[in-house]
């Protein structure tokens, strides 16, 4: 091949892949796009298109009425909705997701705080968790290991193996199939609940929501603000975690080792798919 021509080719490639701004290793994809949310591309700005990928430092402009859903690059990873429009020359997808994010805790703190003024007692009746079906250590042929490590590894759960579920968890379809989650305690009020993915790493706890999920048995909680995609049929599924006291991502990690398990704290687990 002529190197002059090898040379040119070249050059173009080059120059498209700046003039578009094209991500290196996307973080997230345009999972539904509304109107003309845009991203910087260059000195302009170009419309976002399903499926576009995206990463932290993209810029992004969104105007009134404009709605962008984002979802991590992995299948089944978090997902967000973006509406709140920008300044004309933009704002990171990293900023927006962040002001996403504390908006969501914001408003599940309020609702928390709402929840436990209106509760009589704030406590949970001491036969709501039954210890021997809760974060107890269990022997096993590869030794002692507790509760939540058991269920967090690739064996499938034989439902007989769980205690009874002490909330129900329902999922209702969002458009774009998407879902979010509808939880009620069965009996007992004053229940704090966060999920983890059944195939998480160990190494790195990542809870669904950003604060413990307050509940009664008295009314639905429902928590349309925490889309998730809908999964597929060999997703492993999720552990329900519900506890008497609001618990953290550290916490949990505790959880999983018998020499760091607090065994003064109640967790109840419960397997959904």
């Amino acid at each position: 091949m002529n190197t002059t021509f090898l040379k040119t080719i070249i050059a173009t490639v080059v120059i498209t892949i700046a003039g578009t701004q094209i991500p290196l290793n996307a973080k997230y994809r345009a999972y539904n796009v509304v109107n003309h949310p845009k991203v910087a591309s260059g000195n302009r700005f170009i419309d976002i298109t399903r499926n576009m990928k995206l990463n932290d430092n993209s810029i992004i402009r969104l105007s009134a009425n404009d709605q962008l859903t984002v979802r991590m690059s992995s299948f089944n990873g978090p997902v967000y909705k973006l509406t709140t429009p920008t300044p004309a020359k933009g704002t990171s997808l990293k900023n927006l997701i962040a002001q996403k994010q504390k908006e969501k805790i914001s408003t599940v703190r309020q609702v928390n705080k709402t929840i436990a003024q209106g509760l009589a007692s704030h406590t949970v009746a001491k036969d709501a968790f039954d210890r021997g079906g809760v974060s107890h250590i269990t022997t096993n042929s590869q030794g002692s290991i507790t509760t939540l490590k058991y269920l967090l590894g690739p064996e499938e759960i034989c439902p007989d193996e769980l205690p009874a579920p002490m909330i129900k968890v329902t999922r209702r379809t969002d458009p774009d199939n998407l879902y979010h989650f509808i939880l009620r305690s069965v009996k007992h009020d004053g229940l704090y609940v966060n999920m983890l993915k059944k195939d998480s790493d160990p190494n790195h706890i990542e809870l669904l929501f950003p604060e413990p999920i307050l509940i009664t048995s008295t009314a639905d909680r429902e928590l349309d603000d925490f889309l998730f995609e809908m999964p597929d049929k060999y997703d492993a599924g999720m552990i329900v975690i519900v506890s008497d006291m609001p618990f953290t991502t550290k916490d949990i990690a505790h959880e999983l080792n018998v020499t760091t398990q607090n065994i003064h704290r109640n967790y109840h687990y419960q397997i959904i798919r």
